[in-house]
């Protein structure tokens, strides 16, 4: 009626960064250490602080203040063209599938793998089984 949008989002078992009980105990929170598929999250946050800067500071020609769409755009094709690449990002996803598929296949053949599934230990019982297994 009064024209009004209001969104709350309460989460209650989220923790402020600089609370003491981090400060004590930073095991319990993710980061690069004990997650490090955060790696790659956490260079591209980087990436970001350092766009923030050089709009702040007027480097590279980017617009500041952001006022036109035309602002936010020129913004995004400089990071995705001229930051993003410097990030290398991509290594993080390279892979050579066959040669992966090959070192899967050959670990299955060694005499030492075994299945572990709910406490049971099986093997294979002849390397015919176990490269059969990757190649399906």
């Amino acid at each position: 009626d009064l024209g009004v949008l209001s969104l709350c989002d309460v989460v209650l078992n989220h923790t402020a960064f600089d609370s003491d009980w981090l400060a004590n105990h930073p095991e319990s929170t993710y980061n690069p250490g004990n997650s490090p598929h955060l790696i790659k999250a956490v260079i591209l946050d980087l990436g970001f602080r350092w766009l923030s800067n050089y709009v702040q500071n007027g480097f590279f020609d980017l617009p500041n203040p952001v006022t036109t769409i035309a602002h936010v755009h020129k913004i995004f094709d400089f990071f995705r063209h001229q930051m993003l690449p410097k990030l290398y990002l991509w290594e993080y996803y390279a892979i050579d599938v066959e040669k992966a598929k090959k070192e899967f296949s050959d670990y299955l053949a060694s005499n030492s793998f075994k299945l572990n599934t709910n406490g049971v230990k099986h093997s294979f019982a002849n390397t015919d089984e176990r490269v059969q297994l990757v190649s399906t």
